[in-house]
């Protein structure tokens, strides 16, 4: 019953909706507050009833602070209550080494608080309670550096802590709470650290399952575009569903380059390209021997702009099929594909064909080419046609860095 009251109070402020490091954070500064609290009430009465009016004083200043923590964590403002634990610690270190004598050395326990600053912020808005945290620290200590230089009788000294047991055992106790508090530092760090790792993993394998199921359900659609294809004899609507057919295709190739890849956040374009170019020649009945020749440098893109591209090379090679070589002899389609610079790639096709004949001309008003333009423009890409001994299709496009 005690521990269930105990967690429940650890647990205030604490919501389904939030992340693991923020629940973390309310939990821990409950944490303190508790402990705190109950420290600080223990102080005022030791104070009250024995008039040590320096222990009593410390413990009154603090008091509000640490109040403060607990309300502030119940309404989820955890960034303002871990800033206010850290002033309330600041004093605390600061009186004790002043009341104590240079000697006790308690005042190098600031740099182990600014060490645990950085397990705590971590968003962009917490960028000014992390610089307010580090101010109050060297004000701290400056007050701390000015009594030790100037003398400064702020409390008044007991002589017998300059024993030498007596320091000894300040100098044990300083050390022994370094090492405890690195310790729950660098378990909190390794238990956030396991648990981000963990939700990755998580968010990887569901990335992954989803290109899966958009890939079947891609199938599904063209398996049904092509039952109705088989179905009518309108040779106008078979090209129509062929089309259809054959963009649905290029968007489901990404899909399943992606969820058998570890990485599904980038696309090897290589081998989805020879695969693009294998499925259009098997999905368009091609009596011609078409030679295709691809020079395709190892570029990595994110699917934001491989499938736009997968598209407009889809549109450009069943063009190129459909209308280039009415009677060619030996037809050949060129594909190429290579880094301009760091930042950008160019995308090459052309063809030995006619060159003229609508729609493959970008004098030509189908929707072949309003959606190459489209797409183009998608990808903040440049895109320019030229008809010499073929059509010649020149694409310049950015190369978007993935963000995984």
């Amino acid at each position: 019953m005690k521990n269930r009251w105990f967690d429940s109070f650890l647990n205030v402020g604490v919501t389904p909706d939030l992340d693991a490091f923020d629940a973390n954070c309310i939990r821990a500064m409950n944490r303190f507050g508790f402990y705190g609290t109950i420290a600080s009430c223990i102080g005022i009465s030791y104070g009250f009833f024995l008039e040590d009016t320096a222990s009593s004083n410390l413990s009154t200043i603090i008091f509000p602070f640490l109040v403060s923590i607990l309300l502030l964590n119940r309404f989820q403002k955890n960034l303002l209550a871990i800033f206010l634990g850290f002033v309330a610690f600041s004093i605390i270190i600061a009186f004790f080494s002043i009341k104590n004598g240079e000697d006790s050395a308690i005042h190098f326990l600031f740099s182990t608080a600014i060490i645990s600053l950085t397990l705590f912020y971590r968003k962009e808005k917490s960028i000014r309670y992390f610089f307010s945290s580090m101010a109050v620290i060297l004000i701290a200590a400056i007050v701390v550096a000015l009594n030790f230089n100037y003398n400064w009788q702020l409390f008044p000294q007991n002589s017998e802590l300059y024993f030498l047991f007596q320091r000894r055992l300040i100098y044990f106790v300083l050390l022994l709470s370094s090492v405890l508090l690195t310790f729950i530092l660098v378990y909190s760090y390794k238990k956030n650290n396991k648990f981000l790792e963990n939700a990755l993993e998580e968010q990887q394998t569901l990335l992954a399952e989803l290109n899966h199921r958009v890939k079947n359900n891609m199938a599904i659609i063209i398996s049904l575009l092509n039952m109705q294809k088989n179905r009518t004899d309108n040779l106008e609507t078979q090209g129509a569903l062929q089309d259809v057919h054959d963009r649905v295709m290029s968007m489901a190739l990404v899909h399943q380059k992606m969820y058998k890849k570890q990485n599904i956040s980038i696309i090897e374009l290589a081998p989805y390209i020879t695969e693009l170019i294998a499925e259009i020649r098997n999905s368009i009945d091609i009596k011609k021997n078409i030679t295709f020749n691809t020079e395709i440098e190892p570029i990595q893109l994110d699917i934001s702009t491989t499938i736009p591209l997968g598209l407009i090379l889809n549109e450009l090679i069943t063009n190129a099929i459909k209308h280039a070589f009415p009677s060619k002899l030996n037809p050949e389609i060129f594909i190429s594909l290579k880094k301009v610079d760091e930042s950008h790639f160019e995308v090459l096709v052309f063809d030995n064909g006619i060159g003229s004949l609508p729609p493959h001309t970008p004098k030509s008003n189908g929707l072949g080419l309003r959606l190459i333009e489209s797409l183009t423009e998608q990808i903040n890409g440049k895109c320019e046609f030229a008809s010499n001994n073929g059509l010649r299709f020149k694409l310049i496009a950015p190369i978007r860095k993935s963000k995984n």
